[in-house]
């Protein structure tokens, strides 16, 4: 099956214009022109010489302000952008042409845009948890009076969450061990999360 990968539209309107002039340079070359059904080929319509594409792909490196790269890490970085703008992993996959959702994990890189956007959605399944949980609030602030004698919501200065109370509406999912107990995960140092 042959790969039709999907075109962004300005880049198809530079295609075309392309196209143009590759059709101008065939009828220049007259019999002369090499039909190799190529994108971008010589003059000639031959391949391109591997170096001369090789000292522009570094021109452009240096036109970014971009680090040295090989034109492969190019495929990595094309990988990596498309899944910080929120495309999904087998829609890179396609765009990218692997044929296994493993080589598409490989060439992919999670960036620090994507750890903080998942450490802010985080925040979301606390919240929608916490409306239907009734009690009190967790985490209160410790308050005092003008004179600073606590009232009744200062933990003096430790951080509790109250046992909340669960509403009919929150289903319990039913566990392989006792009531309460939690198999510890290795790779957690807080004991505030081993509890």
């Amino acid at each position: 099956m042959k790969l039709v990968p999907p075109i962004p539209a300005p880049l198809v309107a530079q295609l075309r214009t392309h196209r143009r002039c590759q059709n101008a340079e065939r009828l220049a070359a007259g019999a002369a022109w090499e039909d190799w059904d190529l994108v971008f080929c010589s003059p000639a319509g031959a391949p391109l010489d591997p170096h001369d594409d090789w000292e522009d792909w570094h021109a452009l490196l240096t036109a970014a302000g971009v680090r040295e790269a090989r034109v492969h890490d190019a495929h990595h970085t094309a990988g990596t952008l498309l899944l910080e703008q929120g495309i999904d992993i087998r829609v890179v996959q396609q765009i990218l042409g692997h044929s296994q959702l493993s080589q598409t994990q490989r060439y992919t890189h999670v960036s620090l845009e994507l750890t903080q956007h998942a450490a802010d959605r985080m925040e979301e399944g606390p919240v929608r948890l916490a409306a239907a949980v009734s009690g009190p609030k967790p985490y209160q602030a410790a308050e005092a009076d003008a004179k600073g004698n606590c009232n009744q919501n200062c933990n003096h200065g430790r951080i509790t969450m109250p046992k909340p109370t669960v509403n009919a509406q929150v289903r319990s999912v039913p566990s392989s061990g006792a009531p309460g107990a939690r198999t510890l995960n290795p790779r957690i140092k807080s004991p505030l999360l081993c509890h």
